[in-house]
């Protein structure tokens, strides 16, 4: 049955959980969009929050949460602090996440009534304007 990725009690719970926690960290729109934001350039908060729509301070919260679980890191530059995409594996996962996002054979997907996608036809996702 080729490669497991889950084997073994010990490995399963560990793995699998480590797994899960990153897909909840993921699936927080505003986390996946400055994730998305910050993937290919060192971005400040202002920059971040006027992208998404958002309060400076909800844009610090779900940073801080990301930069305790090292997805990004920051550097001062003179009064100003930079966000980007501290992890090399997370940024071959958000470039993964931008092709899945503009593949057509996932144009068909509905994702229903959750304020992750418009009510037209084509079921874009909302985060489609952040994940360029």
């Amino acid at each position: 049955m080729g490669k497991k990725l889950c084997i073994g009690d010990d490995s399963l719970n560990r793995k699998c959980k480590e797994l899960a926690y990153i897909f909840k960290l993921l699936s927080n729109p505003i986390r996946l969009g400055i994730l998305c934001i910050v993937e290919g350039e060192e971005v400040s908060v202002n920059d971040i929050s006027s992208a998404l729509d958002k309060t400076q301070s909800n844009i610090s919260q779900h940073l801080a949460v990301l930069r305790n679980t090292r997805m990004v890191d920051c550097k001062r530059v003179g009064n100003k602090l930079l966000y980007y995409l501290a992890n090399s594996k997370m940024r071959h996962l958000i470039k993964d996440i931008k092709e899945i996002k503009d593949a057509e054979e996932f144009s068909d997907l509905k994702l229903f009534d959750d304020g992750f996608c418009e009510s037209n036809n084509n079921a874009d996702l909302v985060l489609s304007q952040n994940c360029k």
